[in-house]
This record gives C-alpha cells, structure tokens and sequence, in this order.
C-alpha cells in the first residue's frame, strides 16, 4: 500500500473517494445497499421476497437524488452539522414513509411505475435548483448545473467501459479457462459498476464550493458549438414545421392531431435546453444574437402553445382525463407559465425552470390533484353519466330488461372499464358493485377481466380489438348475461369447465377432472379446438378436436355485433373416452383478408365418459 500511495493518480483517487463518503455517506449507503438488492433480485428469490426487494430498491433509488440535493442545501446555506443531520433525518422519514405506502403487489399496474419515475425525476430536478433557491446567484446555478451535467456524463462513460472491459474479461474466463459464469452474473456486475462506481465517480467531482461557482466566467467552447451547430437548426427545423402544420389547421379548419403535441413538446425542450446552454453569453459583447433568440424564441412558442391546448383539451374534452392526458396539460401549462415568465419579466432567471419542472413532478406523483387522482375520478364521473343515462344504477339492470345500449355507449363504458382494470385494478368499481363482488373476480387477462366487470354493471363488453377497427371486427356474444336465456341443460355430463381465452396467439387453458387432467387449446392459425383428456397430451390420448372455421363463418355472417341465442352457440363433440357439450359465450376478433382472426375466446365444456 506505501508504495501505491507514492503515485498521486491513486492519492487523487483515494482522497476523493474518501472525501464523496464523507459529504454523501447517506447517498452512498443508499447506492450500496440498492446494489445488493439489485443483485439479489437477479437471482429470482420467491415473489413475497421478491416483492419487498422491489419496494425497498425503489425506495432507495429515490434516496440518491434526494439524500444528494439536501447535503447540497446544508451545505450551500453553510448549516452547522446538528441542523444538517435534522435536514437529512427529514428525508429519511419521507423514504420510510414513502416505503410503507407502496402497494404489497408492487409493479402489477402502469400507475406504480408512473408514480415512482415522477418521484424520481422530481428529485433529480430538486438537485438542480434546490441549493440556489433564494438570492441571486444565477451564474452560480448555471455553473453548478453544467458541472453535475459534466460529471455525469464522465461518470457514465468510465462505468460503461470498465463493465465492458470487465465482462470481456469474465467472457475470456469462461470460455478460455472453463469457468462457469452464470448470465446472472454480468447483470449483476452492470448493477455494481451503475450502482456502486458510476454514483462513487459522479459525487466525487460534485463542486465542494457552491460560491466560487457564481464568480466563474468560464464557458465551454463545446457546448457552444453543440448548441449553435446542433440545437439550434432542430430548434428552427421543429418551428418551420409546426408553423406549418398551424397554417393548415386554419386553412382547412380541422382540428390538430394528438401527435402534434409530442411535437410542439420536443420544440419547447430542445428550445429551452439552447437557451439555457447560451444564457451566459447573453451579456458578451458580439454575442446580442442570443438575446434576440430568447425574444423571439418565446414569441414563436406562444401560438404553438396555444395549439398544444387545443390539440389536449380536445381529447380531454371527447374521453376525459387519462394519466398521459394529465401530464400533456400540465407541461403545457407549464410550458404556458414560463413562456409568460420570460415575455413580461425583465430578470429572465433561468431558475424558474427546474423549480417549476420539479414542483409539477411532485405534484403530479401524489396527492390528491396527482395524475392518478383526477384521471380515475374524471373516468368513474364517465362511466356513471352514461350508466345513469341508461337507467342502469344500480348495477344489474339488463339490456334484456327493457333496456336497449347503443354500439357506442357499450364502446366507451368497455374502454373506461379497460382503463381502469389497467391502471388501478378493478376496485374502484365497489362503489356500485360493492366489495364483495369484486372481490370475486377471478380473470386472467384485462379483456376476460373486463367482459366479467361488465357483465355485473349489465351491458355487453366490446373488446379492444372491436373498438379500434370497428370495420374490419367481429363479435358474437351470448343473449343476456344472467338471466334465463343463458342457462342450459347440464343433465346426463360429469363435469362442468368454464374457460377463459384471450390475447394469445395459441389459447390453452388446464383443469384437473379427478384424476384426469383436462387441457383445452385452441389454435388461432387453423381455428381447430382441441380438448385433451388424460396425461399423454403428445400422444393425443382422449383428444377431442372440432375445426371451428365454418361455425365461426356462420354464426359471424348471421349474429356479428347481436346476441346469439344458446341454441346457435351449442355444439356436441365425441372422443375416445369422452363425450362433449361446448357452449359459445363470447368470440371476438377481426377479419384478415378472408379469414377470421380470434382474439376472444370464453364459454363453458360439459364432459361425460362412455
């Protein structure tokens, strides 16, 4: 070690390893212990196990930029250690907190992950505004954001090829020493080398003095070259085509399509990011060009602007509020705030924009105004108008009860009901159905899990694939779900089997009949069912085959988009050892050039030995 220590590139290393823990030990203790967890998830421990694993990386995860912008805070306010550890044990109690407040099934729906990316790029946000809230140190944020925008690209590089160098030495070993290494293993030494060595490396080239940064004056020759060569001609680019795409809108007075948004979008950041990445050079002399992009730069934002509210409150205003809606219209009014900002205000502080970005974050991860938060209230208020509307509350009123839907009302309340399944389960619907018939749900995809949930509301479901190629789509259902016509005879059958088929390119569903095993398959391809009896599933022992093509063609030309009575969706198969009863509930699906591609498939067997 003495002589290690003769050379200054490992003292350098070595002191600023040493002097990163010491500024960030919680940082780094977060990174760390989320590594081994990380490592551990890659094992595949069993899934209660894996479920807290989850929870406390993502918890962790959250720890690196938030345990980061508080020592970055205590230290800019230049706070004794006793306030500065009373800073940090508030961020502790937040992460535990948050912790507790995750789902037991974390990760089953869009909505946690959601919650979880805005938590995180708010705190990141919070990294970069949080130590220069208050006063007026604009060159010194600037400054300080374009280090840590430095460091981290430095860090990501040294990461990425010392993990390459790494795992082709462990590939050499592997294949050249015969040493077995697992493919577990490279993906564990990635989350060392992005857990572990990438924070390590970034921390240590955080800025140790915040005030010298506002009396720095230098600018990289780079960074003005990439904006002015780069930026700025996709910022001109962007505003040629937008302004084009406007003139039509007004031309031939349609209204503007839901991917302008996108596009308006990507014009404002990569606008915002060049004047950022100028803002010091507003005041050089020879440089007045960049104070004329920043006035007219937000002059040309303002009818694009307005056209990304048009474009987002039209969809709002058709389907109500969904969680990407929610986010469009908040950085669209963001977006509107700061284009005001910087057209009235003479000061023009560059700050505004990471604290807005950073509160809207926030804001839109929890609480009641959070994205999920008013997207499931804007769709439960949908679904119950058209509910009321129909007469259908309470719940189970049926359209064979005098009550006759439109094609169109069964499309929006399968689309809402859809929507919900996805992002927040199907229990905000016990406030009309109540909790114990949710409760017994038992689906195994969205769409079977949205045909159940409708039928207890009392109108036939339209599945997705209906919806979007309403032309081209096909559906054959059964009469009224619970009531009479739906019922059977079961006489003289030993078993009784309900299988569920959808969104899958080969259907199979597996019962146990005593003894007996029972398989049920359906191809898509060749439109064959296929019933399996017994263990011997390759040597087709007790397999019961029905080619479906031409029932399907028959009940499709004479019942699409109707109810079928029982009689038409009944058929009687025979096998070897068993005899059949298939009863058709629901089919669905669209039409491939002559032929008919099933996405839907449920009902009932009755099977009876010889």
């Amino acid at each position: 070690m003495k002589l290690l220590d003769r050379f200054s590139s490992f003292q350098q290393l070595q002191t600023s390893s040493v002097t990163a823990f010491r500024r960030f030990p919680l940082t780094l203790l977060c990174a760390i212990f989320g590594t081994v967890v990380a490592i551990i998830l890659v094992e595949d421990p069993g899934a209660d196990t894996k479920q807290t694993l989850v929870r406390l990386l993502m918890t962790l995860g959250l720890g690196l930029p938030l345990f980061t912008a508080l020592t970055l805070f205590a230290e800019k306010r230049q706070w004794q250690r006793p306030i500065a550890f009373g800073c940090l044990g508030g961020g502790v109690v937040l992460l535990v907190a948050y912790y507790f407040s995750l789902p037991d099934e974390i990760m089953k729906r869009p909505a946690d992950l959601m919650h979880f990316l805005l938590l995180g790029l708010g705190f990141h946000f919070l990294v970069a505004c949080l130590p220069y809230v208050g006063g007026n140190q604009t060159r010194g944020f600037w400054q300080y954001n374009m280090t840590l925008f430095h460091r981290f690209l430095t860090s990501v590089l040294f990461s990425a090829v010392l993990f390459v160098g790494l795992a082709i030495a462990l590939a050499a070993a592997d294949h050249l020493f015969g040493l077995t290494v697992d493919e577990e293993s490279y993906a564990q030494l990635w989350f060392v080398m992005a857990g572990i060595f990438n924070t390590w490396v970034f921390l240590a080239g955080v800025p140790g003095d915040l005030e010298a940064l506002d009396r720095a004056t230098d600018y990289p020759r780079g960074l003005a070259v990439l904006t002015q060569y780069l930026l700025l001609p996709l910022v001109a680019l962007y505003f040629v085509i937008l302004i084009a795409y406007e003139a039509k809108i007004i031309i031939t007075w349609n209204w503007p399509k839901g991917w302008v948004s996108e596009l308006v979008l990507w014009f404002a950041v990569v606008g915002i990011l060049s004047l950022v990445s100028l803002y010091p050079l507003r005041r050089q002399e020879g440089k007045r060009w960049v104070k004329t992009f920043v006035k007219w730069f937000f002059r040309a934002l303002i009818p694009l602007v307005a056209m990304l509210f048009l474009a987002i409150l039209r969809r709002i205003s058709d389907y109500g509020f969904t969680e990407p809606r929610y986010l469009v219209l908040s950085m669209a009014v963001g977006l509107a705030i700061v284009v005001t900002y910087f057209l009235i205000s003479k000061a023009r502080d560059i700050r505004i924009i990471p604290i807005l970005l950073c509160a809207a974050a926030i804001l839109a991860a929890y609480g009641p105004l959070s994205a999920s938060a008013v997207s499931l209230r804007s769709q439960q208020n949908r679904l119950e108008k058209v509910l009321t509307r129909n007469g259908m509350l309470p719940p189970g009123l049926r359209t064979g009860n005098g009550i006759q839907l439109s094609l169109e009302d069964r499309e929006d309340m399968s689309s809402i009901i859809d929507y919900v399944c996805e992002w927040h389960g199907p229990e905000p619907f016990s406030k009309w159905l109540g909790e114990d018939a949710i409760d017994s749900l038992d689906a195994s995809t969205l769409t079977s899990l949205g045909i159940e949930v409708a039928e207890m509301f009392g109108f036939e479901y339209v599945d997705q694939h209906q919806r979007s190629a309403p032309g081209s789509s096909f559906a054959v259902s059964c009469e009224t779900a619970r009531s009479p016509a739906r019922s059977f005879a079961v006489a003289g059958y030993d078993y009784l089997v309900r299988f569920r088929l959808a969104e899958r390119n080969d259907f199979e569903s597996a019962f146990l009949l005593d003894a007996d095993s029972c398989l049920v398959n359906f191809n898509t391809d060749d439109l064959v069912l296929n019933v399996y009896v017994g263990d011997d599933r390759n040597a087709k022992q007790g397999a019961i085959g029905f080619q479906l093509s031409a029932v399907l063609d028959s009940l499709v030309a004479r019942y699409d988009n109707m109810e079928a009575p029982v009689s038409a969706r009944t058929f009687l198969l025979s096998g070897d050892n068993y005899e059949t009863k298939l009863v058709f509930e629901n089919i669905s699906g669209e039409r491939d050039s002559d032929r008919l591609q099933v996405r839907v498939f449920d009902g009932y067997l009755l099977l009876r030995r010889h």
